[in-house]
């Protein structure tokens, strides 16, 4: 017997100069590589990258950085965003913690729990995730980067400066405490009907509310340019209350998972996570080619095997 493996993502050159590739996959029949991801990084080298292999045995458990790493899977929602990926089945981890250690790391990928960041320079990209916690209880860190997410709250712990929320998708809430400074928070969804806000020294700009606003807190920030169906927004700037979102939308009402692309006739286009110089990417894909189809014969005949690949850039 004959057997094939093809993973579902290749790696960029632009990614992995000089670094070593990890890949973690659970299946049996699968051999020279991790069952969790824990292991996988334990053996990794600063610097090194974790591929998180699609599986239907269950995710790869939790994981805690504690050195430079690249994290990428295979992104989310592929089941309900058809052609992304030959395979559909997700590889994930649990709960994630950025440790002292862990700086420069980039994660994208998906982690069924929270993503706790406790390290400076993190870039949190293309991801799904339960929620991210920024900081520890006296513990400072700067420079983080979420962009291109799924998420369901972003929230600090402690203080937290020159923070980038950029192009998600965000289900419930967002908390910045006063103790932090120089975020920007602009081209996000929030896509739940009862968002609580709560943020202090920020710019807030070009955000899409798709059900209004529960509890709206803003202190020291400049609001520009952000619209929702409810009254919560403060007048001028450009923001918009009281907005009919059947407008807004190009499938209002028949959301997928995470897509909430504008309709193209509404007059303004620079708005939400699909808007802006970086838009949101369905699937939370990670920036890297990917396979999207894979076509192979159950048999050979004789010797030989045709099979068909088809793949495509996800920058």
């Amino acid at each position: 017997m004959k057997t094939i493996l093809l993973t579902v993502l290749f790696f960029s050159t632009c990614i992995i100069a000089q670094a070593t590739i990890l890949r973690v996959n659970n299946n049996p029949l699968v051999s020279n590589t991790f069952t969790t991801a824990q292991d996988a990084h334990d053996a990794a080298n600063p610097g090194d990258t974790i591929h998180l292999e699609p599986t239907i045995l269950g995710s790869y458990g939790s994981l805690t950085v504690t050195k430079k790493i690249v994290l990428i899977g295979t992104g989310d929602f592929l089941t309900e965003n058809p052609n992304l990926q030959a395979n559909s089945s997700p590889g994930s981890c649990d709960l994630l913690t950025l440790e002292s250690g862990s700086e420069y790391s980039v994660i994208s990928a998906k982690i069924n729990n929270y993503i706790q960041v406790k390290a400076s320079h993190i870039s949190i990209t293309q991801s799904s995730c339960g929620g991210i916690e920024l900081g520890d209880y006296g513990l400072g860190i700067n420079d983080i980067s979420i962009t291109r997410s799924f998420t369901s709250s972003i929230y600090t712990i402690d203080s937290c400066q020159n923070v980038i929320i950029l192009n998600n998708i965000i289900s419930d809430y967002l908390s910045i405490n006063s103790v932090s400074d120089g975020i920007l928070i602009s081209h996000n969804t929030f896509s739940n009907y009862y968002v609580t806000i709560d943020i202090f020294n920020s710019n807030f700009s070009s955000n899409i509310f798709c059900y209004g606003i529960y509890t709206f807190q803003v202190f020291n920030s400049i609001l520009s340019n952000n619209i929702t169906s409810d009254y919560n927004l403060p007048s001028g700037n450009n923001n918009l209350n009281g907005v009919d979102m059947s407008t807004v939308f190009l499938n209002y009402g028949f959301f997928l998972l995470d897509n909430y692309q504008l309709n193209p006739s509404y007059p303004n286009q620079n708005l939400g996570a699909y808007a802006g110089t970086m838009p949101y990417k369905a699937g939370c894909q990670p920036s890297v080619p990917a396979i999207y189809h894979l076509s192979m014969p159950a048999s050979t005949v004789g010797n030989s095997m045709n099979i068909t690949v088809s793949t495509k850039s996800n920058n």
